[in-house]
């Protein structure tokens, strides 16, 4: 067949299938950056205005304003999330080492010994009384104690490779998110402008699309920032009421902990808790634990979703459904595209119901409660017409239908 025997139509239709299998091949390669990637496009987008000030005071010169402006915004917010994830590494790692030291040399079942022989608390008459004949209370509690000890050192040998492996893929993702914040800082607007020429959608709609992302990444942060306050706020009281040391400290690292993915700001305050039991006693480790279960952790639940809805119509249960399922299935990366893709839905439909909808084929709603579903009757435009027909004939009326009398 002669080169130029294919028509037109047949030469585009090859052209835009090898353009969306190269779209779909680049995309496979990046999905192992995937988190640092959206994440740098959020940041670029909340903090477009800060780099547009820094490019003004630098003269126009948008590559030194990119690389100033990005620079900054990684040493003053991912530092200290990095340095906290280091320092709970370097902690559990040496919490683990100790506890297989003490367990070898024999000091960690002395002591747990001292504890069941002396320690005096609610129920322990009950338990020792209910404990069969012959029992003895310290085999009872020995012999899990030892399991799980044995069990921990197995996990921590068999963890170490692919900690170390996370820690690597963490500074990689890192340096990833970096260099695409100062990218995105500087082609961002071209790159936005070639995606707007390739795609099908109106430049309305398209612009509809990406403020819904806009608002759902600027609600994302400030969210985040929001919601590890508070949890920061409420961890510190029970902290105060426990007389925990170094109160600010511990307060401060339960606030930057809340950023953690899944774990959350358990990090800080389950050690913190172990470490109150084990000094000031076990009450107070419980007290602990129950308090930041019950508020701390809960309450991330309820206000994120609402920080992340912000002034959209969204329901709340949609979005915390949103960020959830966004977590389950992409991880970190989740949190943020679940609420973007409800609020895209959300955006479309209302396009939809604007643009393409025909009011006049609204449906009637089934008459599932006898009548109570839907108390407002459905008045068509002809009734209407007629009811302003009669009303000029009648003439103006009282509220209660009467006709209104002069004087």
């Amino acid at each position: 067949m002669a080169r130029g025997s294919w028509s037109a139509d047949t030469q585009d239709r090859w052209f835009y299938g090898l353009l969306a299998l190269g779209f779909l091949a680049v995309g496979w390669i990046i999905l192992p950056f995937l988190d640092a990637l959206l994440f740098a496009s959020a940041t670029v987008v909340v903090s477009w205005p800060l780099y547009v000030r820094v490019a003004e005071r630098l003269g126009g010169r948008s590559y030194a304003a990119a690389v100033l402006t990005g620079l900054g915004i990684v040493v003053l917010v991912l530092v200290p999330i990095t340095l906290l994830a280091w320092w709970f590494v370097q902690e559990a790692t040496d919490a683990v080492r100790g506890l297989l030291a003490l367990n070898a040399e024999g000091v960690f079942q002395a002591r747990v010994e001292e504890w069941v022989r002396t320690a005096d608390f609610p129920g322990r008459a009950w338990l020792i009384e209910r404990l069969p004949a012959g029992t003895d209370p310290l085999a009872v509690v020995m012999r899990p104690l030892q399991q799980f000890v044995a069990g921990v050192g197995e996990l921590a040998a068999a963890s170490l490779p692919g900690l170390l492996g996370s820690v690597v893929g963490a500074a990689i993702d890192l340096l990833v998110y970096a260099f695409a914040v100062i990218t995105l800082y500087v082609e961002g607007p071209a790159l936005l402008r070639t995606a707007m020429q390739i795609s099908p959608l109106r430049d309305v709609y398209e612009r509809r699309l990406f403020e819904v992302f806009r608002e759902f990444a600027t609600n994302m942060l400030f969210g985040s920032i929001a919601t590890a306050a508070v949890q920061a706020g409420i961890a510190g009281v029970g902290y105060a009421i426990a007389g925990v040391q170094s109160l600010v400290l511990v307060t401060l690292l339960t606030a930057l902990s809340a950023f953690v993915p899944l774990i959350g700001t358990a990090v800080v305050w389950i050690p913190t808790a172990i470490y109150v039991g084990a000094t000031q006693g076990w009450g107070w480790g419980v007290f602990l634990v129950v308090w930041n279960a019950g508020l701390t952790g809960t309450i991330d639940n309820i206000l994120r979703p609402l920080f992340i809805r912000g002034r959209s119509q969204i329901h709340p249960l949609a979005i915390l459904l949103a960020v959830l399922g966004g977590l389950a299935w992409l991880g970190l990366a989740g949190a943020l595209v679940g609420p973007v893709l409800v609020a895209a839905l959300a955006a479309m439909l209302t396009i939809w119901r604007e643009d393409f909808a025909d009011p006049a084929d609204e449906p009637e709603l089934p008459d599932l409660l006898g009548g109570a579903a839907d108390a407002t009757p459905v008045v068509t435009e002809e009734q209407r017409e007629d009811a302003a027909a009669d009303a000029a004939v009648e003439g103006p009326t009282d509220p209660g239908g009467r006709p209104r009398t002069e004087g």
